[in-house]
């Protein structure tokens, strides 16, 4: 999973999965609420009744999980914010990058154009 960090230390993996326990928690908390509402009470002990339908809910409650703990782990251990921001593009710089390519591609084909017309 490219959101989980190559820890640099023991500690700052038992952090990591410190944090994710704890938001995991808080989430079963909201998520068994949500399922109480949802499902009025029926079945609210056991997740047995849930819809097979509901697995991708979970599955985007976990991916959640994932980037909320490593926001905070980033902000308890600094030195990994330049791990995520290697990884991503800035959204202007990709920007600049296609009209760049675009403009390039579009020259190109202007002038394999001309050639031809000759």
């Amino acid at each position: 999973m490219s959101d989980i960090p190559n820890f640099k230390s023991p500690e700052d993996e038992t952090l990591f999965y410190d944090i994710y326990e704890e938001k995991l928690i808080q989430y079963k908390f909201l998520l068994d609420k949500v399922r109480e509402v949802m499902f009025d009470g029926k079945g609210a002990g056991s997740y047995m009744n849930v819809p097979g339908s509901m697995v991708d809910v979970m599955q985007r409650i976990c991916r959640e999980l994932i980037y909320e703990t490593t926001e905070r782990f980033e902000k308890e251990r600094p030195d990994y914010k330049d791990y995520r921001d290697s990884i991503f593009v800035n959204r202007n710089e990709l920007k600049e990058t296609m009209k760049i390519a675009l403009s390039e591609a579009q020259q190109k084909e202007h002038l394999d154009q001309f050639s031809l017309d000759k």
